[in-house]
């Protein structure tokens, strides 16, 4: 085991969540200690298969035992399939062991960091906007850069939605 991937089993990810400093922290340490091990996004890109059809947008990514990853901010909730393995994510919500196969929903604003207890087969679900047929134009639409952009698209979409009287709205965002 890693020494990274000690440093996750004993202490990083505690069983009530991590806060979102402690989540931004743990990301900056494992790009500098990690160095040439820490797989930047460019790398986990080559790790994923995108599929866009009908309104519908999954992302399959397979990740090798002993990994550590740090996701990106949801703006949306959104579907997660593990279709095998065991992973521990933790995030600002909770703490987590699954074993494969399960389904669950994630609430907009994660950020979740992952340990790999196995070799992972990991997939989301997201609604796809309008025309949009490839992942990287889907991304500015679902994925915040930092917190604060994400607080800033939620206080956006409470506003529409007060002023059009229509829950539906965030989902035009």
């Amino acid at each position: 085991m890693s020494e990274l991937a000690l440093k996750v089993e004993n202490g990083v990810i505690k069983a009530d969540g991590v806060s979102r400093a402690e989540i931004l922290n743990f990301q900056s340490i494992l790009e500098k200690e990690a160095g040439e091990e820490y797989l930047r996004e460019d790398d986990i890109q080559d790790l994923m298969t995108h599929t866009i059809h009908d309104g519908i947008y999954a992302r399959e990514i397979s990740m090798l035992e002993g990994m550590v990853v740090i996701g990106k901010i949801h703006k949306h909730a959104h579907i997660n399939v593990l279709a095998y393995g065991e992973v521990t994510v933790a995030s600002e919500f909770h703490t987590e062991r699954f074993q494969a196969p399960r389904v669950w929903v994630s609430e907009p604003g994660i950020k979740r960091i992952v340990y790999n207890h196995t070799n992972v087969k990991w997939i989301t679900i997201h609604h796809a906007p309008a025309g949009v047929t490839n992942p990287d134009d889907f991304e500015d639409d679902v994925i915040a850069k930092t917190y604060e952009d994400f607080d800033l698209f939620t206080e956006q979409t409470k506003l529409l939605t007060t002023l059009f009287h229509d829950k539906s709205v965030g989902d035009m965002l």
